[in-house]
């Protein structure tokens, strides 16, 4: 989705955006810190990101979900899983308020959803939380029949452009 929305700002403004790629989200932030890319099409505007960049309104609101193996039973709510290992991405700007909210989870900081995935595959843990629509995404391209969306959480994540502080134009 971001990608298609990049292609519409590019046609907009008439000027070329050149992905940069990295390997996990926080290669993206400390991309974005150390001015090696001007824009971050999916960020969350949080206080401690504000002094390398600036945000847009939000454009997507995507809910979160608990991912864990086939085999597991619904769960109501992350409350019920006291004690289990749940994998949450490095560098989300939710995290801590998901470890505020569930303190009897433990949660464990993963590279990227695959692999968080992985190690549910392999039971080493019980869940990873990402947003519906990555977690959808991924389980159809390389999970399906191992993985499922086991509940849905009541936080959001509530997604803008992160644009270069150093260039208000930008924004």
């Amino acid at each position: 989705m971001s990608a298609e929305y990049m292609a519409l700002f590019e046609q907009h403004i008439g000027v070329p955006i050149v992905l940069v790629e990295t390997t996990s989200w926080a290669q993206t932030l400390e991309f974005a810190r150390q001015r090696q890319c001007d824009i971050v099409s999916l960020a969350m505007d949080v206080s401690a990101r504000r002094d390398f960049l600036h945000f847009t309104q939000p454009y997507l609101t995507a809910p979160l979900v608990l991912v864990t193996s086939i085999n597991e039973l619904f769960v109501d709510s992350l409350k019920q899983i006291s004690g289990k290992k749940v994998g949450i991405v490095k560098g989300y700007a939710i995290n801590e308020v998901l470890k505020t909210n569930y303190s009897k989870v433990v949660f464990v900081e993963i590279e990227s959803v695959e692999k968080g995935f992985d190690l549910v595959r392999k039971g080493e843990l019980f869940g990873v939380v990402n947003t519906l629509p990555v977690a959808g995404h991924k389980i159809q391209q390389g999970y399906f029949g191992q993985l499922k969306i086991a509940t849905k959480l009541d936080e959001s994540l509530f997604l803008s452009v992160g644009v270069r502080s150093d260039m208000p134009l930008l924004q």
